[in-house]
């Protein structure tokens, strides 16, 4: 998140589900997991319209890709009325129920952490295909840096050990 841009530019600035899921739906096709699974999160509608969301959840569904959304945000929202006070409306979520409808998959409504790690914890529970994944570390051995002076060391001792220095206390 550190390395994260945060666009300022409205014209670039918005959520564009649609764009997301086809994008998951491309590198998803070319897995061999017996599951294929996404998880969309997000904290808004639809606000880039360069693909349609369900559209998206179409070729989705098409290659057996379950797509599991939540939805990250409160479920009511206080808007301001004009003679003072505030209106309370429920907020609207979008295609996501639909999307998930259409995969198979499940919608969430997370509205604080404990929700949100509900939803993860409930979907890795319905999701159980065993991952694995190859891991390099690189060594570096540095004995070598030490295994010099060490050697002059144990020379040292048994040189001293052979003279009149090892009656030295």
């Amino acid at each position: 998140l550190d390395e994260s841009d945060i666009e300022t530019e409205q014209r670039l600035d918005g959520t564009a589900i649609g764009s997301a899921l086809s994008q998951a739906c491309e590198v998803l096709s070319q897995s061999e997991a017996r599951s294929r699974v996404a998880v969309l999160l997000t904290d808004g509608e639809e606000t880039t319209h360069v693909i349609e969301p369900l559209a998206a959840a179409e070729v989705a569904s098409e290659l057996g890709i379950r797509v599991y959304t939540v939805y990250a945000g409160p479920r009511v929202r206080l808007i301001p009325a004009p003679q003072g006070g505030a209106r309370r409306i429920r907020v609207d979520v979008g295609d996501l129920p639909k999307i998930a409808e259409l995969t198979d998959g499940l919608f969430f409504h997370a509205e604080n952490r404990e929700e949100l790690e509900a939803a993860y914890a409930a979907i890795e529970e319905l999701e159980r295909t065993p991952r694995s994944e190859e891991r390099f570390a690189e060594r570096y051995d540095l004995y070598p840096l030490l295994l010099g002076p060490a050697l002059a060391l144990l020379l040292l001792a048994s040189l001293t050990g052979a003279t009149v220095a090892r009656r030295v206390p």
